[in-house]
């Protein structure tokens, strides 16, 4: 594994054992308690979903804050699907959504070279106005079955599947390899004849559908849609993803393995801060500020590591020269 990646992982386990350590003293163990453990689960579940499909986007440079967003539409429309007709299909209509909206964004970074940033943050709030015509102030109430959803075992159960499948694709295929290698050269793989617009396409369409799997399980612990539900959603997923050691410009050290560092140091973060009695206001600012702080020391580490990298280049090149 290159230098750098090695740093920046141990750097991210560094700083969840730290923040682990540091708040279950904080919290007077509060943090590990039964019902505690299980506000944690389903707080890091929704992230880790979503974070599984957002990070091909950003595997490849790119960013999508469209998902908040569109966890609010998809399960509004899949709760209106699922009480209509069945609930059970709740999930192909959250999903299919979720895909279709990616598809949108993908088209148009891919085709028409828009940055990804500008059209997810514009999808974002043509989502929010379509979900408030929706919802409107009310609320859309979710089916018992829907609400049964809501337990740990089916949680882990899909997020193991999901990882499983994510895992996979990402890791040992060709399409993965390409979604790093984007990331790292965008140029050089257009150059070497890589299908990068679909790559990207597909990348956004992933992230759109897990975002749209997550939302069937939001609803489903809310007990119904609102014109509210996702606010902030995508932040807490890039910063799952980041934290955990993933750079902004992605590349070749992207792994899935990195975000399931950074989703329980999120996690905790908030939720010991809100143990300790702070509101949503101060949550948001200090995991605004720790995030900062994490990225900085990320990027130190990183670029520490390549001049340590490129000395030893010139001092080998020397000594051959040399010789």
């Amino acid at each position: 594994m290159n230098r750098k990646f090695e740093r920046t992982t141990i750097v991210s386990l560094s700083i969840l054992i730290f923040i682990f350590v540091f708040m279950l003293i904080g919290t007077g163990g509060k943090l590990v308690s039964l019902f505690n453990l299980k506000a944690l689960i389903d707080q890091s579940f929704t992230i880790a979903i979503a974070g599984l499909g957002m990070i091909f986007v950003i595997a490849q440079g790119g960013t999508d804050m469209s998902q908040g967003s569109l966890v609010a539409v998809a399960g509004a429309i899949g709760v209106m699907v699922g009480t209509t007709f069945d609930s059970w299909l709740i999930f192909p209509a959250a999903i299919l959504i979720g895909a279709c909206i990616g598809l949108i964004n993908g088209i148009a970074v891919a085709k028409f070279k828009a940055s990804s940033f500008l059209v997810t943050l514009a999808m974002l709030i043509i989502l929010r106005a379509v979900v408030t015509y929706i919802v409107g102030s009310g609320v859309i109430m979710a089916s018992k079955w829907i609400r049964s959803l809501d337990t740990t075992g089916v949680k882990l159960t899909v997020l193991f599947i999901c990882t499983v499948i994510m895992v996979f694709v990402f890791e040992f295929t060709k399409f993965g390899y390409y979604c790093r290698a984007i990331g790292e050269n965008e140029q050089m793989c257009i150059t070497a004849g890589i299908p990068v617009a679909i790559c990207k396409i597909i990348a956004f369409v992933l992230s759109g559908a897990m975002a749209g799997l997550a939302s069937v399980f939001t609803v489903a612990s809310l007990g119904g849609a609102s014109s509210t539900v996702g606010k902030s959603f995508e932040l807490n997923v890039m910063i799952a993803i980041f934290i955990g050691g993933v750079l902004v410009t992605g590349g070749m050290g992207t792994h899935i393995y990195k975000l399931f560092i950074g989703v329980p140091t999120v996690s905790i973060l908030q939720n010991s801060l809100v143990i300790l009695g702070a509101n949503g206001n101060l949550v948001q600012a200090i995991v605004g500020i720790s995030l900062i702080i994490i990225v900085a020391i990320m990027m130190f580490f990183t670029n520490n590591s390549f001049k340590i990298r490129l000395t030893d280049k010139l001092k080998r090149s020397k000594s051959d020269e040399s010789i």
